[in-house]
């Protein structure tokens, strides 16, 4: 029998041993989700391609880059110490996982890294959709919210900005509004930004998932998928639940699977919870 939602995050939360740092409104609390997610492009943009197993290096040169800067890596690493130990941790359990693979293992990680360079779309919609998992994997925290409802005027309308890259555009959006004296629109955009607040907020601090305890875990995304005739279907979404797995044993598929940073997976809206 699976838990409400809002008893399974309270558990999630309440148990966990995670030490997360407040880095602000617009940066959250990364958690080793997020650490795992840039550790794994990084790694196998370096190691696919000293194996020679990359289709194309400029191509992959140019993902690398576009990824690490939506993800803001470098900030993460230079403001979070947890942060960056838990990356280079990473980073040596794909290694460990690399060096004792096969050559067939080898090729099928980095055949899905490549796959996953060719799948990107335009710039922006890359860009739109790691920022997604950016704020899914490093929410803004309770402390930053409870400091951001402090300000007042124009300022009171940024500390609105959610966790999403759609939160964000509605958040610049009402900012804009504000400053243009038109207060209408900025509420109204700041209500949409709120909106997302509450799927964010959930993973604060989330402990690593094991894959047995997955289907329970709080639904925090989805991944729309065609149905075999008419028709689609929602599951959850394999990029979330993927990175949540950072507690995975050393001998774990984990560590030898590259799962795709740039999935087009969505906020669940209620019909959806409903029906997982």
């Amino acid at each position: 029998m699976k838990l409400p939602a809002a008893l399974a995050i309270f558990l999630l939360l309440s148990n966990s041993s995670v030490e997360a740092k407040d880095l602000g409104l617009f940066y959250g609390e990364p958690t080793p989700a997020y650490a795992l997610y840039i550790a794994q492009t990084n790694f196998a943009t370096e190691n696919c391609a000293a194996a020679g197993l990359v289709r194309d290096q400029k191509q992959s040169e140019r993902f690398l880059r576009h990824f690490n800067n939506a993800t803001e890596s470098r900030r993460y690493a230079k403001k979070d110490e947890a942060f960056a130990a838990n990356q280079n941790l990473f980073l040596s359990n794909y290694k460990v996982a690399w060096e004792a693979g096969t050559h067939e293992l080898h090729e099928r990680f980095c055949n899905s890294y490549n796959d996953d360079i060719a799948a990107k779309q335009s710039l922006s919609k890359f860009a739109e959709q790691v920022l997604y998992f950016r704020f899914i994997f490093s929410p803004k925290t309770e402390e930053s919210l409870a400091r951001a409802r402090k300000w007042i005027s124009v300022l009171s309308v940024v500390s609105a900005v959610a966790t999403t890259s759609a939160t964000i555009s509605a958040g610049r959006d009402s900012v804009a509004a504000a400053k243009a004296g038109d207060w209408d629109t900025s509420n109204e955009l700041m209500a949409q930004s709120r909106d997302f607040n509450t799927i964010g907020a959930a993973t604060v601090a989330a402990s690593g998932l094991s894959l047995e305890s997955m289907q329970d875990a709080p639904l925090i995304s989805v991944l729309d998928q065609p149905k075999a005739g008419a028709g689609s279907g929602v599951i959850r979404c394999p990029t979330v639940d993927h990175f949540f797995r950072y507690q995975a044993p050393a001998d774990s598929p984990l560590w030898t699977t590259y799962m795709s940073v740039h999935l087009p997976c969505r906020a669940p809206s209620l019909a959806d919870s409903e029906q997982m």
